[in-house]
Formats: structure tokens, C-alpha cells, sequence
């Protein structure tokens, strides 16, 4: 195809019919009223709830139209990496704020003012969520569960997989091997390093390795030398190993990625967590818990000389771009207990109270349970696992961060609350309108036509038709999920 170069309001107005055209997509999918959209992938034609999985590889003749389009895909896929939910709502969000913005700039308004605008008023409204959000007890973490997934079976495994887990524990989706759903306890530890190279990483960032070697260096791997010995032997075995190092060397790196882009071994590469002491405690938690050695500096030479044998291991390890789960680490229970203990005396013996919630983390990181919810097996196994993963991140993000009155009501009660004609109070005016849309899209999609009486956690049951107290109803959002969806919001539209 020639190049083809459009300015102005000409590419803006195309760009929107693309921003439109997702938007229709998203909004049929909206809420517990939504439409099922007819999906034909290579001939296999069925119906979907899931109208984004359809929508993803959508192609359009015009390509300025397809560049609104990817837009609004980039919004859907930042808020799913964010959240792991909330596509649809980052979507009515995002593209009421292209319509508007191109509007001001079409009558002559400055975007940069415009931007600033947008942002004041987004910081105004994070402030006011933050302070209206509720703690998330456990009859509410249920209640987010069931409204995120509209199943009471997938609402109630989630919800015993995050009792069953407790605080500190991991709770991840996995296929089954049976038919029925079925809960599995294992022991699991998460830590905040991801993976460094990201090539490796699926289209959802991360990657899911099974039955690992895992190899544990408190130093910088600079040369290949160093490593090589066990290079060799795993890939001789043909099974995956993760290194967890203080750092590595950029011609680590390039040799890795290219042996694995070549399908000679897999190798995962991850840094060490933690910085200073805690770094070192840290990296002694996932020796014991991965029953693996820590080469250090006065060891490299022994590292040359390992065998797989002397490596840790585990059943299965999740790592993203920020963070990393060992499930089934392979260490003894009495190494396991030794460190326990060891920083029990830590907590017991330090006066700081920093200190003491740090080392109370690490324990709590150690000793968690790890729940693995076993989608049972079926045709459409895959789109049950991705419901029950949507489900469970909304769920979590809900405990972590607490609630909102759901069914757009929070939003649309902020609105009321703020208005604001230069082009600043533009920009605020543009997310203010925002507020209201998802509100309006729940009553579309259930054949609502009147709007109800919004106030403090008042709003409207779209199933019942009536208007009703949120909270009281049960229906709550994660208050993590409303706020993420306005930040992505903002910083996609403003770039309009």
C-alpha cells in the first residue's frame, strides 16, 4: 500500500468512525442487559458474550478508520493488563472522550490546555473515589465475584479459593483434567520482578512455565562461560529453566533470546527482588521454597560445575512483566520452617515498625497457600477460564482496594456533583460528560428509558427496574478497576 499522509479535521473524523465502530462492539457487551455478539472465526461461527475476543483482529479497508479502532484496543488491552477486567467500561469511558475532544478541537479549541483540563479533573475525581470507596468484607468480595462473573457456581469458587487462601495467599485459574471444577491446594509464593526477557511474554504479558529448573545467583551474570555447563544439560532434558539474578549482561541477554527465538532451550530470565538486606532475604525465601542453591560471588566457579541435579525446581511459575508466582516450589518443609522462624525472630526482635510490616510480608509471602481453581473440562473450556480469570482479578482488586456503588451510579453521582469558558474548564467539562456514560449504556442495553434518581450510593437494579440503595442491592464495583479505567481513559484520549 502507498504511504497516504491526513491532517486535521479530515483524519480526526476518520479515526472517530473507527473509536465508534469499537465503542458498538464494547457496549453490547456492557453489563448484566448485554447482547451476545455472533463471532465467525474461520468458519466456526457461534455466540459470544465475549464480544472483544471477536472484535481483536478486526481489519478495515480505510486505514485511518483501523488507527481509531487500534485505539480503542489499546485502551481495552491496558486496562485488561492493569486489571485483568474492565474492558468494557474503559471503553465507553475513552471513546466519550475522543468524541468530545474532537468536538473542542473542531470548534478551535488549544489541546494542550484541553489535556491539562482533563487531568485536573481526573485528579479531583480519583481523590473523591478514594474516599468513598469501602473496605471489602467477606460477604462484599462475594458479591463482586458473583457480579463480575453473573454465575453463582464461579462466584462461589472464588470465593472459597480467596477464604481457603488467606491473607497473603495466591489464588490462579488453571485448566482442568476432569469435568468437574474442582479447588487445589498447593503452596505458592509471589514476588514483585518480572521478566526480563519480554519477548517471551504471551499476548495477555506473561507466560506460564511448567516444571521448571530454576537456578538462583545473588551476583551479575556477565559471562555466557558461567552458565553454559547447564545450558547444555537442560537442554539436553528439554526442560524450561528459570535464572533469578541480581542482574544480568546485555550479551546474556541478546545469547538467550536468541537460542530461545531459535527453539534451542527455554530460558526465563528474572531479577532478584528486593534491594539491600531484604534483597537477601528475599532470594533465601525462594531458595528454601524452590530447594535451590545461591551462587554467589565465591561460588561462580562451582556454578560453572553444576549439575541440574543441584538446581530447585517447582510445578508450575506465572511471571508477567512485574511480578512472578512460584506454585509447588520444590524445597524441604523443615528448610521452609527454618526461614519462618528465622524471621519470626526478625519481627520479634526489630523496634521499627516499617520494619516489622516488612518482614511480616516476606513471612506472610513464605507460609501462603496457594489455591488453583480447576476450570472442570469442556467444549468451551477456554472461555470459562477466561471468564473465571476475569472474575477472580475483579474479585481481588476489590479486596485489595475495596468498593464502590456499582451500575455507573459512583460515576454519575461525581458528575452531578462537579461542573464547570476557557479551554481548562474544556478539558474538565470533557471527562465530567464521561461520568455519565456507563450509566446510560446499562439503561440502553436493558430498555430503560427513564433515568432514575442518582444519589450517595443510589442508584438503579437494571435487572429489577427499580431504583434502589447499591450497597444494600449488592451492587459493587472494585473501587481499583473504576479508578484505573478513568486513568487509561485520560491518557488515551488525550493523546487524540
Amino acid at each position: 500500500m502507498a504511504a497516504m499522509l491526513m491532517y486535521g479535521v479530515s483524519l480526526r473524523e476518520k479515526m472517530l468512525k473507527g473509536v465508534n465502530d469499537y465503542l458498538r462492539l464494547a457496549s453490547s457487551s456492557y453489563g448484566p442487559s448485554s447482547y451476545n455478539t455472533i463471532i465467525d472465526k474461520n468458519g466456526d461461527i457461534k455466540a459470544s458474550k465475549d464480544s472483544y475476543s471477536g472484535g481483536m483482529n478486526v481489519n478495515f479497508e480505510d486505514q485511518f478508520e483501523g488507527l481509531g479502532y487500534k485505539l480503542m484496543k489499546e485502551a481495552s488491552h491496558q486496562m485488561s493488563l492493569e486489571c485483568g477486567d474492565g474492558r468494557g467500561l474503559v471503553s465507553i469511558l475513552t471513546a466519550s472522550m475522543i468524541n468530545d475532544g474532537m468536538t473542542a478541537l473542531n470548534e478551535g479549541a488549544n489541546p494542550i490546555p484541553l489535556r491539562d483540563g482533563m487531568n485536573k479533573c481526573l485528579a479531583k475525581v480519583l481523590n473523591i473515589l478514594k474516599n468513598e470507596s469501602l473496605p471489602a468484607s467477606d460477604e462484599r468480595i462475594k458479591t463482586v465475584a458473583l457480579s463480575a462473573s453473573g454465575s453463582e457456581d464461579i462466584a462461589n469458587n472464588i470465593y472459597k479459593a480467596i477464604m481457603d487462601s488467606g491473607d497473603g495467599g495466591i489464588v490462579s485459574v488453571i485448566k482442568g483434567k476432569t469435568n468437574e471444577t474442582e479447588l487445589i491446594e498447593t503452596a505458592g509464593l509471589r514476588f514483585n520482578q518480572g521478566l526480563q526477557n519480554i519477548s517471551m511474554l504471551n499476548e495477555k504479558n506473561e507466560i506460564t512455565v511448567d516444571d521448571p529448573y530454576i537456578l538462583l545467583t545473588s551476583t551479575k551474570l556477565q559471562n555466557i562461560n558461567d552458565i553454559l555447563p547447564i545450558l547444555e544439560q537442560i537442554r539436553a532434558a528439554n526442560r524450561p529453566l528459570i535464572i533469578i539474578a541480581d542482574d544480568f549482561d546485555s550479551s546474556i541477554k541478546d545469547v538467550i533470546e536468541q537460542n530461545n527465538l531459535n527453539n534451542v532451550f527455554r530460558v526465563y530470565l528474572i531479577k532478584a527482588p528486593g534491594v539491600g538486606e531484604d534483597k537477601r532475604i528475599l532470594m533465601n525465601n525462594i531458595r528454601v521454597f524452590t530447594g535451590s542453591i545461591i551462587y554467589t560471588e565465591h561460588l561462580i566457579d562451582h556454578m560453572r560445575e553444576a549439575s541440574i541435579d543441584d538446581l530447585g525446581g517447582c510445578s508450575e511459575i506465572v511471571i508477567s512483566k512485574t511480578k512472578t508466582t512460584i506454585i509447588g516450589g520444590h524445597g524441604s518443609k523443615e528448610d521452609i520452617k527454618e526461614q519462618a522462624s528465622y524471621l519470626k525472630g526478625l519481627i520479634k526482635n526489630t523496634t521499627k515498625d516499617y520494619e516489622k510490616r516488612a518482614y511480616g510480608l516476606m513471612l506472610q509471602g513464605l507460609t501462603g497457600k496457594a489455591i488453583q481453581i480447576a476450570v472442570g473440562a469442556s467444549l468451551d473450556s477456554d472461555t470459562v477460564v477466561e471468564l473465571y480469570q476475569r472474575a477472580l482479578n475483579s474479585t481481588m482488586s476489590a479486596k485489595r482496594h475495596g468498593v464502590l456503588a456499582g451500575g455507573g451510579s459512583a460515576l454519575y453521582q461525581i458528575k452531578l456533583e462537579l461542573s464547570s469558558a476557557n479551554d481548562e474548564a474544556k478539558g474538565e467539562q470533557i471527562l465530567i460528560n464521561a461520568l455519565k456514560k456507563p450509566l446510560e449504556v446499562l439503561l440502553k442495553n436493558a430498555g430503560i428509558n427513564r433515568l432514575p434518581a442518582i444519589g450517595k450510593n443510589q442508584g438503579i437494579n437494571v435487572l429489577a427496574n427499580k431504583e434502589a440503595n447499591m450497597l444494600e442491592e449488592g451492587i459493587i464495583d472494585s473501587a481499583e478497576l473504576i479508578m484505573e479505567a478513568l486513568k487509561i481513559s485520560v491518557s488515551i484520549s488525550s493523546s487524540y
